[in-house]
């Protein structure tokens, strides 16, 4: 449990930090793109990949519409 909470714990830390970002990314993929304008790419670990979705307004708020990962299973 402690594990789960910790995990995330650090996703949101990322989340939080967007607004303060110099440069925003816009969404490259497809599946992104259905939910925002922008993208941020979180490497959690060599398996797993974190994947922010969101949008900013003109004073550069952040929205996030969506978090996803791309979980890779080793074999």
């Amino acid at each position: 449990m402690n594990f789960c909470l910790s995990y995330v714990s650090d996703i949101i830390d990322v989340c939080d930090s967007l607004d303060s970002k110099a440069v925003h990314l816009d969404a490259s993929y497809e599946t992104h793109k259905r939910y925002g304008e922008k993208s941020h790419k979180y490497d959690r670990n060599k398996n797993t990949t974190w994947y922010l979705i969101y949008d900013t307004d003109i004073n550069n708020n952040v929205y996030i519409n969506k978090i996803i990962n791309n979980h890779l299973t080793i074999s």
